[in-house]
């Protein structure tokens, strides 16, 4: 893949070319670096550009529909940032890289298409209020029940469960960073015995509702972290881990195979 930056410098600026709907472009036309000033709500990306730069719609929320050409190689980071009222994207075939935080805040984009030619997400990229169905055409990622996985199931990298419960499935052994930032409802969190790593800041959200764990033993001080980590709720708030006792049975079929483990914490993210 193309190294392709998506950054825009100040000469770049200076010497963009606007078109008739106040979208601005670089001078040789790769590269759509602005859409601050767009005069219509349904848009399609001239022929010919390579990247949507960074930050390049972020707010514009007169945008409702966006058509990209086949030419589109990028989307930057950010780049459709809280366009609140942006409802479809028109994926082309092409499309290789989708930046972080590239869909965050789209309250109103209800599906996205994950063309075949896609060939890596930067997470988070389409968190924290997005109501999304994800279709997948891509074999970089496969999508189960309402996240995605690695290929091989192996990586949970992003859920957009709207639910108050999620059971990350049995063969999952890593969770990516921001993987559960999505989830503004999660109350109740299922580790599967699989599981062998979680990354920092998998939910970085200090307002997090979540306030169990259910884990295997091997994973109960990372889970505790994990808890640490999404709220400034500080010693007001009791917070539960449940630690299975017999690693062959499912989480859900015996409440019994549980042992509690209940703490609160301090300013400083101790347990007191």
């Amino acid at each position: 893949m193309e190294k392709w930056v998506t950054s825009v410098d100040k000469s770049e600026k200076e010497n963009s070319v606007t078109d008739s709907y106040g979208v601005e472009y670089s001078k040789d036309g790769l590269r759509l670096l602005s859409a601050r000033h767009l005069t219509q709500s349904d848009y399609r990306v001239k022929d010919g550009v390579k990247v949507i730069c960074e930050a390049a719609f972020m707010g514009v929320i007169i945008l409702k529909h966006i058509s990209l050409p086949d030419s589109v190689e990028v989307i930057g980071r950010g780049a459709f940032y809280h366009s609140e009222e942006l409802e479809k994207i028109d994926m082309n075939h092409g499309l290789k890289l989708i930046e972080s935080w590239a869909f965050s805040g789209c309250k109103k984009l209800d599906n996205v298409v994950l063309v075949s030619t896609l060939e890596k997400i930067e997470f988070p990229a389409f968190s924290r209020d997005n109501v999304m169905h994800l279709t997948c055409k891509t074999d970089r990622y496969v999508y189960y029940k309402r996240a995605l996985y690695t290929p091989d199931r192996k990586t949970l990298c992003e859920c957009f469960t709207r639910g108050t419960r999620f059971v990350i499935p049995e063969g999952t052994e890593r969770m990516e960073r921001y993987s559960l930032f999505s989830c503004k409802r999660l109350k109740k969190i299922y580790l599967p015995h699989s599981l062998k790593h979680i990354a920092g800041h998998c939910v970085l959200d200090f307002h997090s509702k979540v306030d169990e764990v259910y884990t295997a033993p091997n994973m109960k001080r990372r889970a505790e972290q994990l808890l640490i980590d999404m709220t400034h709720d500080w010693g007001k708030k009791e917070y539960k881990i449940y630690v299975a006792k017999d690693k062959n049975k499912p989480f859900e079929a015996d409440k019994n195979n549980f042992r509690k483990f209940a703490f609160r914490k301090d300013f400083l993210g101790f347990r007191i």
